[in-house]
């Protein structure tokens, strides 16, 4: 197993219930970015090794699966995993009942060659396949609708989905009861991307191009951005008369005087 860096914490992004296949998923989505908090920077291009515990009915509730995970951190510090499909230490993913009791998810990093909880967060909710496996096997029906169900739909024993809030009941008595919800909450936010290159002035140079000078120093100068010539416009307004020479008058010392029509 390989050694981690030592004063990790992971920052969980966000724990996807989305489908891991097009029938009965095999698991689902994790993301999660690896930091070095002596720096508090994304810990990018490096090995780790994650261990995945999902405990019932409370957060220390005994393992009922586990599994582990070696990767490697991409540009920036995230991994991406679809639980259920690491290499199982425990349990048998396929055979969990999600229906059974409450789930809870504890992940640890290996540091200096031994594993480290980061913590345990509840599954609120379930995939929706995963969860509909282990309960509709008794010939009762999943049914769907953008708005909560009334009483005329489905028999008692059946779920509904409503797709437009992720809500879902169970029939009983004749009555539709709240269940639970299947959208994730909402992860955290991301980190900051890259300050972008501005520019921070341009010049005309006179012939058709521009440089662009960008606040990283740098700087580019354009192609020639002078278009072909315009159709010629149209003609003018006739101008003022002109003044005429009326009269030339030779000086008799090599020089002539000229007269003009406006004096």
């Amino acid at each position: 197993m390989k050694t981690l860096y030592p004063f990790l914490s992971v920052l969980a992004l966000c724990l996807s219930l989305h489908l891991a296949g097009q029938t009965v998923p095999k698991g689902f989505n994790y993301q999660t970015i690896i930091r070095d908090v002596a720096n508090n920077q994304p810990l990018t291009n490096a090995a780790v090794a994650l261990s995945f515990n999902l405990r019932e009915g409370s957060p220390d509730g005994p393992v009922i699966y586990q599994e582990l995970r070696e990767t490697m951190t991409d540009g920036f510090g995230l991994i991406d995993h679809v639980i259920g499909t690491g290499v199982v230490q425990l349990g048998d993913f396929a055979s969990i009942d999600w229906s059974s009791a409450d789930k809870y998810l504890e992940i640890a990093v290996e540091v200096n060659g031994n594993f480290e909880s980061l913590g345990i967060i509840q599954l609120w909710s379930v995939p929706y396949a995963l969860f509909a496996e282990h309960t509709l096997d008794n010939g009762h029906e999943w049914l769907t609708g953008n708005a909560d169900p009334n009483s005329s739909v489905g028999q008692d024993g059946d779920l509904f989905l409503n797709t437009a809030t992720g809500d879902y009941f169970r029939k009983s008595a004749g009555v539709w009861l709240f269940v639970g919800n299947l959208q994730g909450p909402e992860g955290l936010p991301g980190s900051p991307g890259q300050n972008g290159v501005g520019i921070l002035t341009a010049v005309n140079n006179g012939n058709g191009t521009f440089t662009l000078f960008f606040s990283d120093g740098s700087q580019f100068t354009t192609s020639n951005l002078t278009g072909p010539a315009g159709d010629p416009g149209a003609p003018g307004q006739p101008g003022d008369p002109g003044a005429g020479i009326t009269q030339i008058t030779d000086n008799g010392d090599g020089t002539l005087t000229l007269t003009y029509g406006d004096g």
